[in-house]
């Protein structure tokens, strides 16, 4: 079990809704790396997880919308985010 208390890394699809994470690695072959970082998933981005309801994971990150498998979302590690250092995201915790 991953401890979350600290500041430990642990793959994306643990993630709960509406947590922020940053990524910090993605254990994936170069086709899989190469895809993820051209849809804005590189090390340092800020992500908040919009919903994880079974299927595919839908992550905000920048100002876009992502759905991950789980399989993939497995192999991107990330640790815990300060929501206060990371930026808004349009549409998401906000009302418009």
């Amino acid at each position: 079990m991953v401890n979350h208390a600290q500041n430990t890394h642990f793959p994306l699809a643990m993630a709960s809704v509406g947590q922020a994470v940053r990524l910090i690695h993605i254990d994936a072959g170069k086709k899989l790396t190469h895809r993820l970082n051209e849809l804005g998933l590189t090390p340092g981005v800020e992500l908040i997880i919009v919903q994880a309801a079974g299927g595919p994971l839908l992550v905000a990150v920048r100002d876009s919308r992502v759905a991950l498998g789980r399989g993939m979302a497995h192999k991107i590690l990330v640790t815990h985010a300060e929501l206060n250092d990371v930026p808004k995201q349009s549409g998401v915790g906000t009302v418009q």
